[in-house]
């Protein structure tokens, strides 16, 4: 098994907080040792590769590497150093020399009250996602923004989903952890964290999506 090495995880505080950035009484945090997700099929797989324009050649070689339980190299250590080839706040996209990918994305989503906009204060909802084609993750998060202080209020945040392929069909989702900061801060953030354990892969993953007074964007870690 391929092992990468894991960051200690804290419940009431996930690993990757800032330090001293936070206090406890300040979040809102979930953890759950047992809880449901989606299992992919090669077919799956395949839809996820075709839909970000991956030709069918180099799509029969990535599912063929799976099915041999080989290591895509987005996976691969020696390969974490390229950067994204596509960078912008809200979406970032790093290709790979096997055809292999990684994409974050934060989708803006419609909102119920437009009057908002017009205002100091606004009101906004986003989707924070990111695709590792075989390992998927993805929340929704509502928010205030002040356009005058720079500062943002997180309000709402959706249970993560999170989708996952294994070749050996044992493929299994740990301790999963989200939350967000629930003060005004500029930025401020929600987050989801969890362990993935795979025939080839076993890592910590977590995903971050920040807001402030101005905009949003993305930060992540793991495979």
């Amino acid at each position: 098994m391929f092992l990468i090495s894991l960051c200690s995880l804290f419940i009431a505080l996930p690993c990757f907080a800032y330090a001293n950035e936070v206090n406890l009484e300040n979040l809102s945090n979930q953890h759950l040792s047992n809880f449901s997700y989606n299992k992919l099929s090669e077919e799956d797989v395949r839809r996820i590769l075709y839909k970000e324009g991956t030709e069918k050649e180099v799509a029969d070689n990535l599912i063929l590497k799976l099915k041999r339980g080989e290591l895509w190299d987005s996976f691969k250590e020696e390969y974490q150093f390229l950067k994204p080839q596509i960078n912008t706040n809200n979406f970032k996209k790093t290709l790979y020399p096997d055809g292999s990918f990684k994409i974050e994305e934060i989708k803006k989503l419609p909102t119920n009250d437009l009057q908002l906009r017009r205002k100091i204060i606004s009101e906004d909802r986003v989707q924070v996602y990111r695709n590792w084609v075989v390992v998927n993750v993805y929340f929704e998060m509502s928010f205030l923004r002040n356009t005058y202080s720079g500062r943002a209020l997180i309000t709402n945040q959706t249970k993560p989903v999170i989708d996952i392929y294994d070749i050996s069909g044992q493929g299994s989702v740990l301790d999963l952890d989200y939350g967000y900061i629930k003060e005004w801060r500029n930025p401020t953030y929600a987050w989801v964290s969890f362990y993935i354990v795979a025939s080839t892969i076993t890592d910590q993953v977590w995903l971050k999506g920040f807001v402030n007074g101005n905009g949003y964007w993305t930060e992540s870690h793991g495979i």
